[in-house]
């Protein structure tokens, strides 16, 4: 597997963490590096995190056919990690997600460097039909649930959706941090 999902059943789960996060921890392993896309087109995010205001985006890779050269950046401080950043909002993202450019792009970031992982921030999977679209070329996903928040059924019908997409796993966020009994 080379690109995967990151991904929750609905917004303010922390998926955009916990795919920044990842990203980051895979590009301390020296005999590979990582990009890190933001695929959530209604809401991207992950340049906030990083303190960078993109000129371009991934949106207007889609939209204008610019060059994904010109778009990604390196983080400081993190020699093989780059971003594809987020610019804009987009209403139809579906349609961009499902586009043959957004499938070429996915296709060339697999097949142009063989060590290299792609970790895709994507956007929530009930809030749009935006996830089912990606999965043409996504390998695998990893679902976010928050805490107290996020409901069973929820994550039933997230399944569901993904339909064939294996699933790695599932993050819990945002638990609330258990008190360490002592023994006296």
């Amino acid at each position: 597997w080379k690109m995967l999902l990151v991904t929750g059943p609905h917004q303010g789960a922390g998926k955009s963490m916990t795919a920044i996060n990842l990203a980051v921890a895979m590009s301390m392993d020296v005999n590979s590096t990582v990009i890190l896309v933001d695929a959530d087109l209604r809401q991207p995010s992950i340049h906030k995190y990083f303190d960078y205001i993109p000129e371009k985006g991934f949106s207007n890779y889609l939209t204008e056919d610019a060059p994904v050269e010109e778009m990604l950046f390196h983080p400081n401080g993190i020699e093989r990690l780059v971003i594809l950043p987020g610019k804009g909002r987009i209403e139809h993202s579906a349609e961009m997600l499902g586009s043959p450019r957004a499938n070429y792009l996915a296709e060339e970031l697999k097949r142009r460097y063989v060590n290299r992982f792609i970790v895709v921030d994507g956007p929530p999977v009930l809030d749009s039909d935006d996830v089912v679209i990606t999965d043409r070329y996504v390998d695998a996903v990893l679902l976010v649930a928050e805490a107290g928040v996020t409901k069973k059924e929820e994550l039933e019908e997230t399944l569901r959706l993904l339909g064939n997409i294996p699933v790695l796993g599932t993050v819990l966020n945002k638990a609330p941090k258990s008190k360490a009994r002592t023994r006296s």
